[in-house]
């Protein structure tokens, strides 16, 4: 098991992750409600979410005992649909997210969340600014995972960049799964 994990150092500034024994911070290794968090919850965070789920429903050592879901920043995108990008890269890896919709973040999503991964810095603040109370649950995807790495928007860049978005999503899924599994 590894002896120590990465926590953030002062949750509203910085970027780089401090070293810390795991025992302080045991809770770490509990997360099992993933909430996955960009602009407008069309492309990254429905990605991330629609990723983690299958592979924690095909793969037997984690039991169904980790749950993600996705929301998004900006309200105006609200009850939108997600992009047909989205939609059919998704579809090329096996998944159908039917009708799904945009969905902004809200307190009721907070409070579910044991964890609170987010896209990009911008989206972590405004967390941290209308959220402050959760700021020890919020953490940019990279360093969650000890990276520092933002996940770019693929948003009208075509489909190579939304399938770039869904390998780098899968390759930090599989670091987070391996973190809190």
């Amino acid at each position: 098991m590894v002896e120590n994990i990465y926590k953030l150092q002062g949750q509203r500034s910085s970027h780089s992750p401090q070293l810390v024994h795991k025992t302080k911070y045991r809770a770490i290794m509990q997360y099992r409600k993933v909430l996955f968090v960009c602009l407008a919850n069309a492309s990254r965070s429905i990605m991330a979410e629609s990723l983690l789920n299958m592979v924690v429903n095909n793969t037997a050592s984690y039991e169904k005992r980790i749950k993600a879901c996705s929301a998004g920043v900006d309200s105006d995108w609200e009850g939108k649909q997600v992009t047909e990008e989205t939609r059919r890269v998704l579809s090329e890896r096996g998944m159908d997210i039917g009708g799904r919709k945009c969905r902004h973040i809200d307190k009721e999503l907070m409070d579910w969340a044991d964890i609170v991964l987010t896209m990009e810095n911008k989206h972590k603040q405004y967390i941290l600014n209308h959220f402050p109370d959760d700021h020890d649950k919020v953490f940019l995807i990279g360093e969650f995972v000890g990276e520092g790495s933002e996940v770019a928007d693929p948003y009208q860049h075509g489909m190579d960049a939304y399938r770039r978005c869904a390998d780098q999503l899968t390759r930090l899924i599989t670091l987070i799964l391996e973190r809190i599994n």
